[in-house]
């Protein structure tokens, strides 16, 4: 992690006229994480490289500390923080974005409670929370954007699943070209054309076709 900070730091300087500060966010506790600075040997004892970073692990913040004027884009984070993990904080987070006008940020928010709050219960009360406040969320591209994930997952599983059940044989291609479809649009169309096909090398065509080359 910390060579790659360095990396992306070295180059962004090389490219933008603007000085850059790193910063390494952590949102959940985790095994492996690095303290900085970053160094770098070219052989033992002889230093080439000190690449001071920050570190910020987000469930040792303070939630008081993100409710200051213009950090609203970090009130989502609440759920992560320290003492985050609880309904209250979900609630405050809530109340927070719809006093500030930020119901836009509410996808985000739900994302980062999930992380922390994934107890059965946890999840239940998540979902009839959030579902509540349908009209928000809607309205939001995020919430738009996981709809549509959400689709594009389902669509790939129902392609892979037709092929591997009437042409087996075509399975590992189906997966292939699953994974790499985007398009709602073109899912569908895949799925159709494979349901009305009735030999193996249909199915092939259909599956290469996809894709444009």
């Amino acid at each position: 992690m910390a060579r790659r900070v360095w990396e992306y730091n070295v180059l962004t300087n090389c490219v933008e006229p603007y000085p850059v500060y790193s910063v390494v966010i952590y949102l959940t506790p985790q095994e492996g994480i690095v303290e900085p600075p970053y160094i770098q040997e070219v052989v033992p004892g002889k230093t080439a490289h000190i690449f001071f970073y920050q570190k910020l692990e987000l469930w040792k913040v303070r939630p008081q500390d993100l409710k200051g004027e213009g950090l609203d884009g970090l009130l989502p984070w609440f759920p992560l923080l320290e003492g985050g993990n609880n309904h209250e904080t979900v609630e405050d987070m809530i109340a927070e974005l719809k006093a500030r006008d930020r119901t836009d940020l509410l996808p985000y928010g739900w994302v980062f409670a999930g992380l922390v709050l994934d107890s059965s219960e946890d999840e239940a009360w998540l979902k009839e929370r959030f579902t509540a406040m349908r009209e928000f969320l809607e309205e939001s591209p995020v919430y738009q954007w996981i709809v549509e994930a959400g689709g594009l997952r389902q669509l790939r599983q129902i392609l892979v699943r037709r092929v591997q059940k009437r042409f087996p044989v075509l399975a590992p291609l189906a997966e292939e070209r699953a994974a790499l479809l985007e398009d709602l649009e073109v899912l569908n169309t895949t799925i159709d054309a494979i349901i009305d096909a009735e030999t193996v090398e249909e199915v092939r065509r259909i599956l290469e076709e996809s894709i444009p080359h």
